[in-house]
């Protein structure tokens, strides 16, 4: 748990939250921008800041997407790229879901 990474930070943890919910949607929406323009240097700095923005709040699935974008793109590999993308929005949307509960229910 992120909590626990941060020596029971919650101040941290909902600093660490309010920039994700700030900039995690716009990450996520460039590297589908890149994808689309089949962009395969921006797909990887995409996903490379989307994976490890992702990291920094432990939202494993997402970095685990994330990654598969990355090394898709670094291969070369649009289709996988594309393919490896597939879901990650709902899955965004879900921790984003989450991430603004804990904002609402934990922090001042």
């Amino acid at each position: 748990m992120i909590l626990d990474s941060v020596g029971g930070d919650r101040d941290l943890v909902c600093e660490l939250f309010q920039a994700y919910v700030e900039d995690g949607p716009e990450r996520a929406r460039d590297l589908a921008q890149a994808l689309e323009v089949a962009d395969l240097d921006r797909v990887v700095r995409r996903a490379h800041s989307l994976k490890s923005m992702s990291g920094v709040i432990r939202a494993e699935s997402i970095m685990a997407m994330a990654l598969e974008v990355e090394s898709a793109a670094r291969r070369g590999d649009l289709a996988g790229a594309r393919a490896a993308h597939q879901g990650l929005d709902l899955v965004h949307e879900d921790v984003l879901k989450a991430v603004k509960t804990y904002l609402e229910t934990q922090c001042p």
